[in-house]
C-alpha cells in the first residue's frame, strides 16, 4: 500500500522525515500530507505486529491499527509526559486487543506450535499475553529464537540444543540468561507505558 504520490514523496523525503513525530504532529490539522507520513512511519511497525497471527484478516488487522493511529493522532496530549511514539504504540495494541477480544470466539487465531506454551490461553489476560510475547519475539535474534524454542517448546537440554546448533552448552546457557534479562526488562518497559 502506498501512502504517497511522486510528488508527495519527493517533498516527504525533503521535509517530513527530518520531523520528528511531536514535530509532525503539530501540521497534522493543516496539511493532509503530515497524516499521510504518520501513516507511512508506521506501516512497518504494524505490517510486523499483525504477521503472527495467521489465521486472522491481515487486511482487517491492519484497517483496525491504522484506525487506532488515526485516533492517537487526534487525542495526543504532549503534556502528559509521554512520547507520541509510546503512545501510538499503545492505541495501536490495545486496538488489536480489542478486535481479537470481540471476534476470538469465531477464529482460532494462535499459531498453536509457538504459542501453546504460553499460559491463559481463551482468556483476555491470555491474549494480551500471547501479543506481549509476539512482540517480545520479535526483538530476539534469530539465533535467540531458535534456542528459546527448542529448550521451552521442544523442551531439549542444553547439550543437546549446543549439539544441533554447532555452539556450546555454556553459550546456550549465557543466551537463554540474556534472553530471560531482556524478557524482564521489556516486561518493565511496557509495565511503565501502561502506567
Amino acid at each position: 500500500m502506498q501512502f504517497f504520490s511522486d510528488k508527495e514523496a519527493t517533498t516527504r523525503q525533503f521535509f517530513y522525515s527530518s520531523l520528528t513525530d511531536e514535530e509532525l504532529l503539530t501540521l497534522v490539522s493543516k496539511d493532509k500530507s503530515a497524516e499521510k507520513e504518520f501513516y507511512h512511519r508506521y506501516r512497518y511497525r504494524i505490517l510486523r505486529w499483525i504477521a503472527p497471527f495467521h489465521f486472522w484478516d491481515k487486511d482487517d488487522l491492519f484497517q483496525e491499527a491504522l484506525i487506532a493511529l488515526y485516533e492517537a493522532m487526534k487525542t495526543y496530549d504532549p503534556d502528559r509526559h509521554t512520547g507520541f511514539k509510546t503512545y501510538a504504540n499503545t492505541c495501536i495494541r490495545n486496538r488489536i486487543v480489542s478486535y481479537m477480544r470481540k471476534f476470538s470466539t469465531m477464529v482460532d487465531y494462535v499459531d498453536p506450535e509457538v504459542m501453546s506454551e504460553i499460559p491463559g490461553e481463551g482468556s483476555l489476560k491470555g491474549v494480551e499475553e500471547k501479543l506481549f510475547f509476539e512482540e517480545f519475539l520479535h526483538t530476539l535474534s534469530s539465533l535467540e529464537q531458535k534456542i528459546l524454542v527448542k529448550r521451552f517448546i521442544e523442551r531439549k537440554s542444553y547439550v543437546d540444543i549446543a549439539a544441533e546448533l554447532a555452539i556450546s552448552p555454556k553459550k546456550v546457557d549465557n543466551i537463554l540468561y540474556k534472553i530471560r534479562h531482556e524478557l524482564e526488562k521489556y516486561q518493565k518497559q511496557e509495565d511503565d507505558h501502561e502506567a
